[in-house]
This record gives C-alpha cells, structure tokens and sequence, in this order.
C-alpha cells in the first residue's frame, strides 16, 4: 500500500525547478549538489547483494570504499555550519512533546527495565536528553550515552543533567547505582565517522531515520543501519522507531535540500525493517504499541552469531 502511495505521489508532483545556488550554503548543500543521478538510481552493493559469502566487515568496509566521494564531503562538512545555514529544525532539533520531560513521554514506561539495566547504552539523536537522562536514573544503565547534531540542544541536556546531579533530593539509590555518572552526552554527526571503536548492548534509533535520511539521502539512511548494527554487540537490541511516508512529505518542505532528496529516494521507510531483518540479520523480538505514543517500537536483536558476519 506504501509504495503505491509513494508512486502516487512522485506522479502526481510537479517537478521543481532547481534552485539558485547560494555560495553561502555551499557546504550544506554539497551533499545533495555533487550527487549525480546515476549514483542515485543504483543501489549499494551490500543491498543488492544479500547473499555474499563476505562477513559483514568486509562488506561494511566496500560500502565505504565505493562511496568514498560521499563520505569523504560528509567527512569534511562541519555539523555547526550546516545547522546555521540549514532551515530552522531541519534536522528534527525542536522541543517536541516528548522532549522536555520524561513525565511528557508516553514511550518510557513502555522501556523494560531488563533491556538497558547493567548494560551500554546509546540514544541516537537525543536532542534535549530528557529521555536519556531518565534511562540513566530510573533504568540503571551501566552507561547511557546520548548524541546529538545540535550542540545548542546537548548544552540544555547537560545543564538539566548537572543540576539534577547537584540536587539535595538525590537519593541514595541513585547514587548507588551510578547516576548521573552513567550519563554522557556527545556532540556529533552520527554517520560522519564509520570507524566502528564502540560496542553498546542497548541502541536507540527514535524519531532519527527520518533526518538523516531526508538530510543525506538514500546513502545516509544505509550509513545509519550500518553503523547501528556494527556498533551492537553479538545479542545486543536496537530499539526502532518505524516512520511513515507522510511524515517524510511533511519534513520534507524544511528546506530545498530535504525537498530534492525526498524526490530521489528509492528506500522507502516501508523497506527499512526488511534491511535491518533480511539483509542485516536481526531478529524482530517485539513490537510496542500503546495509545499515545505516535508510531511503534520494534525491538531488534542481533544474533549472538549474526548471519551477517557469517555471511549467509
């Protein structure tokens, strides 16, 4: 049904003229600019090729090998000059509901405990860090690291995390089981570095495809699945959550970038947990749904063995 709406909707939408180049922009818009459409219209070869005998290092390393112009621009971009030139929130960088206060999100009661206590954690796009504060206090993480494009958004997380450390009504329990020591937030681009040098049992992947995607492409939403599933640990849980086509419609409009990369994209939000089970490996272990939250978690486990590093 998806992709005949997405059909539907590249039919009936006017093609847009291209718009005039601003020398100001020049480093934001490279991304989109440099990308020619026959490097568009062919997929990765570790799509096309599920069935290599490769391990997934190996087939990782390709991936960025024979995308090297891209990456070596996502490389050299700086993170802090695009969000000044960008659309104001063109990466999802606004105080939603959720993000204020874990009190305001309807997700976190729905977080087992099981999944993050004793364990590494990352939380993928934290924005503000309510959530990945309250995983810290209330889930007992061994480590909880929260990263962020916006280091306007990760300078208020922080703030809010040093007065909560400092508060009289820190409890015992807390400091006994190690917050907010187990709290870190760090200021990056998620995909701009794919050397893997981290291992996490517990990855959060919430409300963040869909930026990346509409920001750097196809290629961008490959890069994040990617790193996500080297930097999980054998047996280790991404937390997924699933976007629609008519959310990426509606963001889209932020900015001529986001425009022309919806307008060229070939993977859909409908394929995204066909790549993370099929071609990737993972398991689908769960699928939270409960009145308030918007969209569905799936809970995603990677094999202790993985079928991708077997290569099968």
């Amino acid at each position: 049904m998806m992709h005949a709406e997405a059909e539907e909707a590249h039919r009936g939408r006017k093609r847009p003229q291209p718009d005039s180049p601003d020398v100001s922009h020049k480093r934001y818009c490279s991304i989109v600019s440099t990308r020619t459409d026959s490097h568009d219209s062919a997929l990765p070869s570790i799509v096309s090729t599920p069935s290599s005998p490769e391990s997934f290092a190996e087939r990782f390393a390709r991936f960025r090998a024979e995308n090297r112009a891209f990456f070596s621009l996502l490389e050299d971009e700086d993170p802090d000059l695009r969000l000044r030139t960008a659309s104001c929130y063109s990466f999802g960088n606004y105080v939603g509901p959720y993000s204020s206060s874990p009190k305001n999100d309807p997700r976190f009661p729905l977080l087992s405990r099981r999944l993050f206590e004793g364990k590494r954690c990352l939380d993928i796009g934290c924005g503000l860090g309510a959530l990945t504060i309250a995983l810290g206090k209330y889930r007992s993480p061994k480590l909880v690291v929260g990263t962020d494009i916006d280091p306007k958004l990760l300078d208020r997380a922080i703030k809010f995390l040093h007065k909560r450390a400092g508060s009289l009504a820190a409890t015992e329990e807390e400091k006994r089981e190690g917050f907010p020591r187990n709290v870190v937030f760090r200021h990056e681009n998620y995909i701009a570095d794919l050397g893997i040098t981290e291992s996490f049992d517990t990855i959060l992947c919430l409300d963040a495809v869909l930026w990346v995607q509409l920001n750097y492409g196809d290629l961008g939403a490959y890069a994040m699945f990617l790193k996500i599933f080297a930097n999980l640990s054998a047996g280790g849980v991404l937390l997924f959550e699933e976007e629609d086509l008519k959310t990426y419609k509606k963001n889209k409009r932020l900015s001529p970038a986001m425009k022309a990369n919806f307008r060229k994209m070939q993977f859909l939000p409908t394929q995204h947990l066909t790549f993370l089970t099929q071609t990737l490996g993972l398991t689908m272990k769960e699928k939270i749904e409960a009145p308030g939250i918007r969209r569905p978690i799936l809970v995603l486990q990677k094999a202790y063995l993985s079928v991708a590093d077997c290569g099968h």
